[in-house]
């Protein structure tokens, strides 16, 4: 090669003397990229158990940016309409029964309503060994409380219809108590409904200490925090049967009634419940206009995702039964309600909500293996700003 005014040059000449800084350099460079990389980890590593990071973040965006867009949950309820509108783009309710099993498994694993019932416990009974519902509703909150910051009950009332027409094609609640043994007697021993209220605070004064989703986790701590303030929630359904397990299982009150006849005339005529679910309309017909779940989650995240570390919620599911099933052994709502039976009898055979929650993991332990996406998002930007050193 030739320098300046003709002086030639060779390149091996220069690859002799100068191969010690060339050598240099390129160590140099090598080790910055993996200095940039040390804080970040393997992509391949973190990514194994989580999905593809790019696929979440690109679905899911940064927590920060979804509490943005919802604000805190009277925006949401603001931007969302009437209810129908929730739930069209949410899942249909035969989705989620399709993979819950058969509620004749419920049975098989608590007996035949008919062998509840031959325990004829007493209502008195029951409320003698549940404690006072003042007692158990100490710790929570006055539902006026939640709807208030979360757009009134009148609001919503008005787009799904309002609880006026509800009941005026039911029949009067006096006429429902008038067959059923009246309300009063029912209170008597549990407390008047309004002690109750009075005892509650307003269940807007949880949400107003909670705010968003973010809020609620970060006041309240895991589920175990909640429930260590409120008395272990085994201890509330060992006496009393899990409230929740019930209505998850009966349906919409407010369903069964609109399509039935008046309370009044199913304890009058004390219809078979296959009757009443004949009226009804299956569960799928209900939830014909609501949108499937996977929709939801279509932009989170998969929920096999989510639950591939806690439990499938077809394991959970595994044990319940199609209400059909519940109905065709059962015996007329008069034997029901004639035995009644002790709430305790169910949840002996149904296992404590304690043992759902240890199957399923705390909320915590489902954020611990998957990481906060802000952390995920955080070491992706890490990531790509070490790639781009030169």
């Amino acid at each position: 090669m030739t320098i300046g005014k003709g002086v030639s040059l060779h390149l091996s000449t220069v690859m002799v003397y100068r191969w010690p800084e060339l050598l240099t350099g390129g160590v140099l460079m090598v080790l910055m990229q993996l200095m940039g990389n040390s804080n970040t980890a393997n992509l391949s590593d973190i990514t194994s158990n989580t999905a593809d990071l790019s696929d979440i973040t690109s679905n899911t965006a940064d927590l920060s940016e979804i509490t943005s867009n919802t604000a805190d949950l009277s925006e949401i309820t603001s931007n969302t309409a009437d209810l129908s509108d929730i739930t069209s783009n949410t899942a249909d309710l035969s989705d989620i029964t399709s993979n819950t099993a058969d509620l004749s498994d419920i049975i098989s694993n608590t007996a035949d309503l008919s062998d509840i019932t031959s325990n004829t416990a007493d209502l008195s009974d029951i409320t003698s060994n549940t404690a006072d519902l003042s007692d158990i509703t100490s710790n929570t909150a006055d539902l006026s409380d939640i709807t208030s910051n979360t757009a009134d009950l009148s609001d919503i009332i008005s787009n799904t219809a309002d609880l006026s027409e509800i009941t005026s094609n039911t029949a009067d609640l006096s006429e429902i108590t008038s067959n059923t043994a009246d309300l009063s007697d029912i209170t008597s021993n549990t407390a008047d409904l309004s002690d109750i209220t009075s005892n509650t605070a307003d269940l807007s004064d949880i949400t107003s200490n909670t705010a968003d989703l973010s809020d609620i986790i970060s006041n309240t701590a895991d589920l175990s925090d909640i429930t260590s303030n409120t008395a272990d929630l085994s201890d509330i359904t060992s006496n009393t049967a899990d409230l929740s397990d019930i209505t998850s299982n009966t349906a919409d009150l407010s369903e069964i009634i609109s399509n039935t006849a008046d309370l009044s005339d199913i304890t009058s005529n004390t219809a078979d419940l296959s009757d009443i679910t004949s009226n009804t309309a299956d569960l799928s017909d209900i939830t014909s206009n609501t949108a499937d779940l996977s929709e939801i989650t279509s932009n989170t995240a998969d929920l096999s995702d989510i639950t591939s570390n806690t439990a499938d919620l077809s394991d959970i599911t595994s044990n319940t039964a199609d209400l059909s099933e519940i109905t065709s052994n059962t015996a007329d709502l008069s034997d029901i309600t004639s035995n009644t039976a002790d709430l305790s009898e169910i949840t002996s055979n149904t296992a404590d909500l304690s043992e759902i929650t240890s199957n399923t993991a705390d909320l915590s332990d489902i954020i611990s293996n998957t990481a906060d996406l802000s952390d995920i998002t955080s070491n992706i930007a890490n990531l790509r700003a070490s790639l781009l050193v030169p």
